[in-house]
């Protein structure tokens, strides 16, 4: 279990409504749409763009994680990406994210396609704008992109896998940053604090 959340120095994204529990491993794909490619008008296009990389990453066995604003799954193209579960289910984490300039949108919890997220085992987040939770978009913008990028989408390959854990029981989620250990950033830094509570209760 843990309750603290690194800054962006460490993680590529944290969250404190994260679903799912434990370790979502062998994950060294990433697609996602930068907020500033993103708008409603687009969506449709956008759709399209992701649905032909997870084909590919599904004809090649590989599993991702996908972040983009909005709501995934929406048949609201003003409010998220209208993808079907066919179309995105070479994830295993899924990360949803404030729409650029627009009221907070409802998540996808309680839909039909958030119903498989959870059947599958996937890990799902949700990422705030204005709060302490993020999403480090110019951290995948940095990486080189594999070929099928398209004009909205993106898609990043790592050399080694991301540790991309999830608390069940806090709801906090992280995706680590290569290089930096989620034993080392997170877990000994929720430890001491846990001990300095214990320390503080019984002064």
């Amino acid at each position: 279990r843990f309750r603290c959340l690194p800054t962006s120095d460490y993680a590529a994204m944290a969250s404190k409504h994260a679903l799912g529990h434990g370790r979502f491993e062998q994950i060294r794909d990433v697609v996602f749409v930068p907020p500033g490619r993103f708008s409603p008008e687009n969506t449709t296009a956008i759709a399209a763009e992701i649905s032909a990389i997870n084909a590919q990453l599904r004809a090649e066995g590989r599993k991702c994680l996908l972040i983009a604003p909005g709501r995934w799954g929406s048949a609201d193209t003003a409010r998220g990406i209208p993808v079907g579960w066919a179309d995105i289910d070479a994830s295993t984490f899924i990360v949803e994210t404030t729409v650029p300039g627009s009221a907070k949108v409802p998540l996808s919890q309680g839909s039909h396609f958030f119903q498989n997220l959870l059947s599958f085992g996937h890990g799902y987040a949700t990422v705030e704008e204005g709060s302490d939770e993020y999403a480090d978009y110019d951290y995948w913008e940095r990486l080189p992109a594999e070929a099928g990028s398209g004009e909205f989408a993106r898609h990043v390959r790592l050399p080694e896998p991301l540790e991309v854990v999830v608390d069940g029981m806090s709801r906090r989620g992280v995706v680590m940053k290569p290089g930096k250990p989620f034993e080392v950033y997170i877990a000994q830094v929720d430890a001491f604090m846990a001990i300095q509570e214990q320390a503080s209760g019984s002064m």
